[in-house]
């Protein structure tokens, strides 16, 4: 059985110890959780199996409730704003799980589907100090190298190089399509970072 079909969300008129499997969504990592928010009430309708665990709140307490119950009014009040907006803009979103023992900051991705807002949640990662002249050498660097290409492919190769380098990524591809949308590879870097 794979990932996926073990991945369930609570739907609330299933028997105890029942879940759905996800097949809208897709899989959702151990660490985070996700929750479908019907519009325009901001409804909670489904939720990952594991919310007790990254959200401090178990899914019976979650499904059906306003998202508010959650987030609070401010930080829903955003989210509503940035609903009508272009979601590529705004995320990752920064958000508070205010109403546990202990708050939890979180990371928060929003996109729609077919089926309603998608929030996936994770734990906030711990911010390291921002060390700006390492960060500047190195996209000075980035750049400098880009420059200097002198043919498509030359430059296309220095770009996965550098993304690779940047995001610890496996693989680095770019392709060139051509009019009909077929895709050939033109540059790609992989291997150990």
């Amino acid at each position: 059985m794979s990932s996926i079909e073990r991945d369930c969300i609570a739907i609330p008129d299933l028997p105890p110890g029942d879940c759905e499997p996800i097949h809208i969504p897709g899989a959702i990592q151990p660490h985070g959780a996700l929750l479908l928010i019907r519009e325009p009430d901001l409804t909670i309708v489904q939720v990952s199996a594991n919310t007790a665990a990254v959200l401090g709140r178990r899914p019976e307490e979650l499904l059906n409730t306003p998202l508010i119950d959650l987030l609070g009014v401010f930080q829903v009040e955003m989210l509503s704003a940035y609903l009508g907006g272009d979601f590529n803009s705004i995320n990752p979103l920064h958000l508070m799980i205010p109403h546990t023992q202990q708050a939890r900051r979180m990371d928060g991705m929003i996109h729609r589907t077919e089926a309603g807002v998608i929030l996936e949640l994770e734990p906030a990662q711990l911010e390291e100090e921002t060390d700006v002249f390492g960060f500047y050498h190195l996209v000075k660097g980035a750049l400098n190298r880009m420059q200097s290409a002198m043919t498509l492919e030359q430059l296309g190769q220095g770009i996965v190089q550098e993304i690779r380098q940047l995001t610890g990524c496996d693989r680095v591809t770019v392709y060139q399509f051509d009019g009909s949308g077929a895709g050939q590879v033109i540059a790609e870097a992989s291997g150990t970072v």
